[in-house]
């Protein structure tokens, strides 16, 4: 997960999405990300059999959880993904009392 953070803190994709010129590098950046999100998700999915297909599905990827798929550029390019429902509720801690 720290290599996608990386990613993103590097290629910056809400500058790149700022200029159409780019819009080739948006679509690798974007590309990658959903990618790397995918082998994260079918790498955890012994630990979270319920929240990956969600994560696959969000991603608009097939549900195939062999260990090969474990693996860069195994991503469907897909079109349109869109903001998914939060997999996990929020949790806020409790405030302590002054």
């Amino acid at each position: 997960m720290r290599s996608l953070n990386a990613l993103v803190e590097e290629r910056k994709p809400w500058e790149l999405a700022k200029d159409d010129s780019r819009a080739a590098e948006l679509d690798r950046a974007l590309y990658e990300l959903a990618d790397g999100l995918r082998a994260v998700a079918v790498a955890l999915a012994s630990y979270l059999p319920e929240t990956t297909p969600r994560i696959l599905e969000a991603l608009k990827q097939p549900e195939d959880l062999g260990w090969e798929e474990v693996a860069s550029g195994k991503a469907v390019g897909v079109e349109g993904i869109e903001p998914a429902v939060p997999l996990f509720p929020r949790v806020d801690a409790p405030s302590a009392a002054a």
